[in-house]
Formats: structure tokens, sequence, C-alpha cells
């Protein structure tokens, strides 16, 4: 499938669904007013007849659904970032696992949820990479022992993005890379360790005033937009490009 026919199946699968929130929102105004006319026959009818328009919408939208993350990801996000890495391959298996970030000893240990978008794998100058955004928090005060939901709000502990390039390097090397590092105008906070023969570039977004906005966003109703999708998309790649280029030397 080329990106142009899977931009077409997003845009119907779009369609599709504003179509199905619609026709819920008429069936069940069906079935209230003809609650309240109960009284009458013509109560009953409009009653039934809302619960039919629900069940036959429900039904038709399980049909020929798109997973539009799935779609953008596979065939134009992959497309997109191909400009700047090689062999790009956007999947959530290559999310990182808790255990894998805990080994790295540079969060707060009181993390609990690990939360990764937009995984993937590619290749940087021979180099094999995989990144994602990565949302670590936790609630280090809430009681372990409590019965039923907890309603503190959770702390952020890291919201960005973590890069992995496996490279063999010395002591001295991550030295450079750091140094290399501080060297540069990136925004943000960054932070470059070693472990496991693997180089860690982590971007911290998470700021005290709320939240970072969610990397490359799916397209959405209000977010249709290919050219502005396509322009972000490849400004956050190749920037992310240039800076690996510059600590690695590469």
């Amino acid at each position: 499938m080329t990106k142009e026919q899977a931009w077409e199946a997003i845009c119907a699968q779009i369609r599709r669904s504003g179509l199905r929130t619609r026709m819920i929102i008429i069936s069940l105004a069906v079935i209230v007013l003809g609650a309240f006319t109960l009284i009458f026959y013509v109560g009953i009818g409009l009653v039934a007849a809302g619960i039919v328009m629900l069940i036959v919408t429900v039904r038709r939208s399980k049909s020929g659904n798109i997973d539009i993350d799935l779609y953008f990801e596979k065939y134009i996000l992959a497309d997109w970032f191909g400009v700047f890495f090689d062999d790009v391959a956007f999947d959530r298996k290559f999310a990182f696992k808790a255990k894998e970030l805990k080994a790295l000893e540079v969060f707060e240990a009181e993390w609990s949820d690990t939360v990764c978008n937009r995984c993937f794998t590619a290749s940087f100058h021979g180099y094999p990479v995989r990144a994602a955004e990565v949302v670590l928090s936790g609630n280090p005060a809430a009681d372990s022992n409590r019965i039923g939901w907890n309603y503190e709000e959770p702390v952020c502990f890291f919201w960005g993005r973590i890069w992995e390039i496996e490279k063999e390097c010395a002591p001295e090397e991550i030295l450079d890379m750091r140094q290399r590092l501080e060297k540069t105008e990136a925004d943000g906070r960054f932070k470059l360790c070693y472990s496991g023969k693997k180089v860690y570039l982590l971007h911290n977004l998470n700021s005290a005033t709320g939240a970072y906005p969610w990397w490359l966003p799916s397209p959405g109703g209000d977010n249709k937009d290919i050219e502005k999708l396509e322009h972000e998309a490849k400004e956050s790649a190749g920037e992310y490009a240039a800076l690996l280029g510059k600590v690695l030397e590469a």
C-alpha cells in the first residue's frame, strides 16, 4: 500500500467515525424523546426506532474499520522518517519495557506507570536505532495497601523521547559525546547515558506547567492537514537526526 492509499483509507475512517458518532447521538435522542412520551403509543414506537437505529449503527461501525494509528505509522510516518533514517519500521512491539528503563538508573525510582508511543526501529549511519515517546508516572505517596480507586493525581517524572543507539563505546568516547551534546543548541533537557553496549539519548520535555503535546499525533477530525503533518514530522525527524549526527560524529 502506498502512503497516498493509506491516507485515503485514514480519511475514509475519520468520516465513518464522524457519521457513527452523529448517528449514535441521534439514536439516543430518539430513545430519550420516546421515554418522555411513553404514555402515548408514539413513545413506544420512538423508543423502538431509536434502539434499532443504535443497534444498526453499532453493527455497521464494526465492519470495514481500520486502525488509524497503524496505517499512519506503517505507511506514512515510516516514509517521512525514511528521509533521515534507513530501514524505518514502526511497531508497538518495539516499546521500551519498564525493566529496561529501570536498568539505566537515570530516572526517579518511584515511577510505576510506563507509556510508550510512536515506537520504531531504524538505522542511522550504520548504527541500529530504536526510539519512542515515553511517559513515566506514578504516585510515590499512594498507599500500596489501599483497596479501591486512588484519586490522587499521579506525578510525571519523564515525558519525552528516548533514543537507543547500538554502539560499543569506551568511557572516554562517552565523555566526548556528552561534551558534544552540551555544545549543541537543542531545545529541551537532554541527557546521555551508556548501558549494555548501547548509547541512550533522553529528551525530557516534562515541566511544571503541564503535560507536553503528544509526539507525532494521529490524523483526526481536527487534524487532517497532511501537508502540516508531514512538515511537523520531517522537521522533528530532521532535528533529531542532526543532533544524533553531532553527538555520534556520524
